[in-house]
């Protein structure tokens, strides 16, 4: 997400040719910036692994191909450790822009040696951008040839234009994507989440309850669930204004991305963290840190007493507004791309 909001500034500030390349869940978010799928190679499960596009597969082989014709002035790779380490080999580093998680580079629920690979792929851009909650204040560092810079969270440009009315009693739950190669866990967890809200919908029908989620899978397990009037189940990616616009309470996953758009919307939000995996632990850790730096603003429901969660919602409706003065990253991503590209 964060990698084609920025080819999406970057557009429209400059002439500019944007080639795409991404895969899965990922073909939804291009469909919605409309970007051309000028690289078109969809890898079949066996050639993507739990770190990314596998290296040594037709479909990388193909995109490393591509981009030693293209010859690009700019590469930005969000994640993929695999492809990362692979371009590094294969093109100028001075062209590789790494945009990266906290916890990809400082996550010590990892092994020694898993995170010193992680820090050794990525360190074969020339540039690396971390962005994520309240990073805007740390110092940059250097890895080898690597310059490390830090800030916040690059958020969806759509995003910062918005401006959300408050007081219709809705709530939106965002249950986003991301089943295709994810654990049971994060599957039943992210069901879990979306039939306690439509059960609560059923006990307060002075509320609206939105359900977004473009995943087929969660989508044809919680619909079953869903007979109140005062349920919408949305079934594609949706639009900033339909999801953010008329909501008074965002429920959603601990995911970085999300989490950092509600904060600067600021909207009352309730967050869960959902699976066994590793996405489990970051977003625990996302929980910890954003409870921490917006107490006022953002509850934790644990996923188990539906009581709990409906007393959560109530509460979070009395809310205002947050207030929370976030400021995103994408000033401070595109004023070091443009910088790369000599502007």
């Amino acid at each position: 997400m964060a990698g084609m909001s920025l080819l999406s500034q970057l557009q429209r500030g400059r002439k500019c040719d944007i080639r795409v390349y991404t895969y899965a869940q990922g073909n939804t978010v291009l469909d919605y910036f409309g970007f051309d799928r000028r690289i078109d190679i969809e890898p079949a499960p066996n050639q993507i692994t739990s770190l990314g596009l596998d290296p040594v597969s037709a479909p990388a082989a193909r995109l490393i191909e591509d981009i030693i014709k293209w010859q690009p002035d700019l590469i930005i790779i969000d994640g993929e450790p695999l492809v990362q380490q692979l371009l590094g080999v294969c093109y100028d580093e001075r062209k590789i822009v790494a945009l990266l998680n906290p916890r990809d580079i400082d996550n010590d629920s990892l092994p020694y040696s898993t995170q010193r690979f992680f820090i050794e792929a990525f360190s074969r851009a020339n540039t690396a951008i971390v962005h994520g909650f309240d990073l805007s204040n740390r110092q940059e560092r250097k890895y080898g040839q690597c310059r490390i810079f830090y800030t916040n969270t690059i958020i969806r440009p759509e995003i910062i234009a918005m401006k959300p009315i408050k007081g219709k009693r809705v709530v939106s739950c965002i249950l986003g994507g991301g089943s295709k190669f994810a654990d049971t866990g994060f599957i039943d967890g992210t069901v879990n989440l979306g039939v306690a809200l439509i059960k609560i919908a059923a006990e307060t029908k002075d509320i609206k309850f939105r359900l977004f989620c473009n995943d087929q899978v969660v989508r044809g397990r919680i619909k079953e669930f869903a007979v109140s009037d005062n349920v919408e189940i949305c079934e594609t990616f949706g639009e900033p204004e339909q999801v953010y616009k008329d909501a008074d309470i965002i429920v959603c996953r601990a995911g970085r991305n999300t989490i950092s758009e509600v904060l600067y919307l600021d909207l009352p939000c309730i967050v869960v963290a959902v699976g066994r995996d590793y996405r489990a632990k970051e977003q625990i850790s996302n929980i910890e840190n954003i409870i921490k730096g917006y107490p006022n603003s953002v509850a934790y429901w644990d996923g188990d007493d539906i009581g709990s969660l409906q007393t959560k919602i109530h509460d979070a409706l009395l809310v205002d507004k947050a207030e929370n003065g976030f400021i995103p990253g994408n000033e401070d991503a595109l004023r070091l791309i443009n910088q790369l590209l000599g502007e």
